[in-house]
């Protein structure tokens, strides 16, 4: 049952029962069911038409093509979507390469994170945070508390998680045990562990299995049996927002809208660098092998320095946000609300451009999976060798035709 509200109700025939499926971004004006009543396809105004699963009640897929009335074939594998440029005809076809997740993290997905070895997916929201198991094909995780959480950060072990949020003087942080799902179709348990809050605090990273919180008397490292003690072992650092070096050779603290990054070295937090940014930034990436940060901004796009020398070694003007792929040869690019892709690190030349829409958010260790945005609202993560394999089928490969053309020149 639509609403006005983008609201999708379901009721039970048999006894009555109801509940909510899921929200449109604007107000649900269309239902209809799949001939054999497994799905629910529902339209809104802001024309996308998302598929539910009827059984479990949760988002399967959206088809973003402004239309939000459909008709289906009796067999259930075509169907008509009508729209102001005309009638669309498509068939059904389940993907191969990616997973699109059924949980509402409520508005603006702000960021995801993988656990070393791959299993757990984490992705915050405006009002809640995420963690799916990615072994299994459950429901996600959630806890409806932990809003706005900006950072998130495994251990090793994939056992615990962390987060923290620093928007406008509101901060918190998050600490959480992670288990496997006690039954098939459970989510998996995701539990709140105690952590020490400090006074003054701003932000925490992870250094292994050391949590570096930084507050207003500077920073410090948490081991695991600390997290629920007070400590005054403070060593003066700014204060702000961090982050460390995959490598766990460096720590970076930056203030929000400022236009420096102070870099210190771990584990006894020596300073060795301040860098400078033309325009206020908002965030900053170590590369894989901590041989450089780049420092992102919306102004003045990408800026990368050596840990060397601690010099600018190249800017790049077009873009305002980077992931790197774990083996460094990659970039993923983000240029506005609606563009990305991925590039190649020396040349920048584009391997493979995202649809409209469609943002990266965070890049398994393996680099063989990504976990996107679409439109801000929906989370997917992709399978890169398997959406590879589909490009060889069509003749084509990212970066493939480029690689053989630089190793024939002379």
């Amino acid at each position: 049952m639509p609403a006005r509200s983008g609201a999708v109700h379901w009721m039970a025939a048999q006894t009555g029962e109801a509940g909510l499926v899921g929200t449109h971004k604007l107000e649900a004006v269309t239902a209809v069911f799949s001939p054999d009543g497994a799905y629910l396809f529902t339209g809104g105004w802001e024309e996308d038409l998302i598929c539910w699963d009827a059984r479990t009640k949760r988002r399967d897929f959206t088809i973003s093509l402004n239309s939000h009335t459909i008709e289906i074939s009796a067999d259930g594998r075509r169907c008509a979507l009508l729209s102001q440029s005309g009638v669309k005809f498509l068939s059904f076809e389940r993907p191969s390469a990616h997973h699109e997740f059924a949980e509402d993290l409520s508005g603006h997905l702000r960021s995801a994170a993988f656990s070393p070895d791959g299993r757990w997916l984490a992705a915050a929201g405006d009002k809640r945070v995420g963690v799916w198991d990615l072994t299994a094909d459950g429901p996600g995780g959630l806890d409806e508390d932990a809003r706005g959480a900006h950072f998130l950060f495994f251990r090793p072990d994939g056992a615990e998680m962390f987060g923290s949020r620093n928007t406008q003087g509101d901060t918190a942080c998050f600490r959480w045990q992670v288990t496997p799902a006690t039954s098939s179709g459970a989510p998996p348990g995701l539990t709140r562990l105690p952590l020490y809050r400090p006074p003054g605090f701003t932000s925490l990273s992870l250094n292994s299995n050391l949590v570096v919180l930084v507050s207003s008397k500077g920073s410090q490292l948490v081991a695991p049996e600390e997290m629920d003690a007070r400590s005054d072992r403070w060593v003066p650092t700014s204060n702000g927002i961090s982050g460390v070096s995959p490598d766990g050779r460096w720590l970076g603290i930056y203030r929000p809208f400022s236009t420096s990054l102070y870099v210190y070295r771990l584990p006894d937090l020596e300073r060795v660098a301040k860098l400078a940014h033309p325009a206020s930034f908002g965030d900053f990436q170590f590369s894989p092998r901590g041989d450089e940060v780049a420092i992102t901004s919306s102004r003045a796009g990408v800026e990368f320095w050596s840990t060397t020398t601690w010099q600018r070694t190249r800017a790049l003007t077009n873009f305002r946000r980077l992931l790197y792929t774990p083996d460094a040869r990659g970039l993923w690019l983000t240029k506005d609300q609606r563009t990305a892709g991925l590039y190649d690190a020396r040349t920048l030349e584009p391997l493979l451009l995202l649809p409209t829409g469609m943002l990266p958010l965070a890049i398994s260790p393996d680099g063989g999976h990504i976990a996107v945005n679409v439109d801000a609202q929906r989370l997917q993560v992709w399978d890169l060798a398997a959406l590879r394999e589909q490009f060889r089928e069509l003749g084509l490969d990212w970066g493939k035709e480029r690689t053989e053309a630089r190793s024939t020149k002379p």
